[in-house]
C-alpha cells in the first residue's frame, strides 16, 4: 500500500505529459508544497515541465523547458535542469542549459545562455551568451557574446564580442570586438576593434582600430588606427594613423600619419601630418597645411600655404612670404 503514494508522486513529477495538468498540493490556501503542474502557488513547487503557469512565488524547480510560458509570472528562486522559462521573472534563476524570459529582474545563471527577449535588469551570466532583445541594465558576462538589441546601461563582457544595437552607457568589453550602433558613453574595449556608429564620449580601445561614425570625445587607442567620422575632442593614439573627418581638437599621435581638415592642438607622427587649417604644434617628417597654419612646425619638410608662426626643418615653404623667402632651409617664419 505504501508504494501507491510514491507512484503517484513519481507520475506527477516525472510522468507522461497527460499527468502535467494535475498536482499534489500539500498546504493551505495555495501555499506550502506543490508537486506537479499547479498553475498558481506560493512556497515550494516541484514539476517536470511547467505548462500554462500563471503565478508562482517562492521556490520553483523544473526539469524540462516550459510550455506556453507567454503569460506566466515567477518570483523567487527558479531552478531548472534544461531551462526555466517565464514571461516575467523576478529573483534568482538558475538553469543548467539556460535561463529565459521576456522580462527579467534579478540574477540569471545559465550553463549555456541567459537573457530576456525584451528587457533585463540585474546580473546575467551565461556559459556561451547573455543578452536582452531590448533594454539591458546591469552586468552581463559570457564566454562568447554579450549584447543588448536596443541598448542599455551597465557592463557587458563577452569572450568574443560585446555590443548593443543602439546606445549603451557603461562598459563594453569583447575579446574580438566591442561596440554600439548609436551614441554611447563610457568604456569600450575590443581585442580587434571598438567603436560606435554615431557619437561616443569616454574611452575607446581597439587592438587594431577604434573609432566612431560621428563625434568622439575622450581617449582613443588603436593598435593600427583611431578616428572619428566627424569631430574628435581629446587624445587619439594610433599605431599607424589618427585623425578625424572634419575637426580634431586635442592630441593626436600616429605611427605614420595624423590628419584632419581642421586641427587644433598637438600632432605627432613619424611620416606625415596633414590638414587644411592647423593651429598648434606639429612634428613629423612632412608637415602639410594646404590653407593655413598657425603655430610651430618641426620636420624634414614643412609646407604651409599661409603661415602664421615658425617652421623648423631641412626645407620650409611659407606661401604667404614674398620672393625667395617662400623657400628657406632650416628656418622660416611669418608674423603679422
Amino acid at each position: 500500500m505504501r508504494r501507491i503514494p510514491l507512484l503517484c508522486l513519481f507520475l506527477l513529477l516525472f510522468g507522461v505529459p497527460s499527468a502535467f495538468a494535475g498536482s499534489l498540493d500539500l498546504g493551505v490556501a495555495g501555499a506550502g508544497l506543490s508537486i506537479g503542474n499547479s498553475p498558481r502557488w506560493n512556497g515550494i513547487r516541484l514539476n517536470f515541465r511547467d505548462s500554462d503557469v500563471e503565478v508562482v512565488n517562492g521556490i520553483n524547480f523544473t526539469v524540462y523547458k516550459s510550455r506556453h510560458p507567454q503569460h506566466s509570472r515567477m518570483n523567487g528562486l527558479l531552478l531548472g535542469i534544461v531551462a526555466p522559462e517565464a514571461h516575467q521573472m523576478r529573483g534568482v534563476a538558475i538553469g543548467l542549459g539556460g535561463v529565459g524570459a521576456d522580462e527579467m529582474d534579478g540574477v540569471a545563471l545559465g550553463g549555456l545562455a541567459a537573457g530576456a527577449g525584451d528587457s533585463f535588469r540585474g546580473i546575467a551570466l551565461g556559459g556561451l551568451a547573455v543578452g536582452a532583445g531590448n533594454g539591458f541594465k546591469g552586468l552581463g558576462a559570457a564566454l562568447l557574446a554579450a549584447g543588448a538589441g536596443d541598448g542599455g546601461t551597465g557592463v557587458l563582457l563577452g569572450g568574443l564580442a560585446a555590443g548593443a544595437g543602439e546606445s549603451f552607457d557603461g562598459i563594453l568589453v569583447g575579446g574580438l570586438a566591442a561596440g554600439s550602433g548609436q551614441s554611447s558613453r563610457g568604456l569600450q574595449v575590443g581585442g580587434l576593434a571598438a567603436g560606435t556608429g554615431e557619437s561616443f564620449h569616454g574611452v575607446l580601445v581597439g587592438g587594431l582600430a577604434a573609432g566612431t561614425g560621428q563625434d568622439f570625445r575622450g581617449l582613443g587607442l588603436g593598435g593600427l588606427a583611431v578616428g572619428a567620422g566627424e569631430e574628435m575632442f581629446g587624445v587619439a593614439i594610433g599605431g599607424l594613423a589618427a585623425g578625424a573627418g572634419e575637426e580634431m581638437h586635442g592630441v593626436a599621435i600616429g605611427g605614420l600619419g595624423v590628419g584632419a581638415p581642421h586641427f587644433k592642438g598637438l600632432a605627432l607622427a613619424l611620416a606625415h601630418t596633414k590638414s587644411e587649417r592647423f593651429t598648434g604644434f606639429a612634428a613629423s617628417a612632412y608637415n602639410r597645411q594646404t590653407e593655413l597654419g598657425r603655430g610651430l612646425f618641426v620636420g624634414l619638410f614643412n609646407y604651409c600655404a599661409e603661415l602664421h608662426g615658425v617652421q623648423l626643418g631641412v626645407l620650409n615653404y611659407a606661401g604667404n612670404n614674398s620672393g625667395w623667402k617662400k623657400w628657406l632651409p632650416l628656418f622660416n617664419a611669418h608674423f603679422d
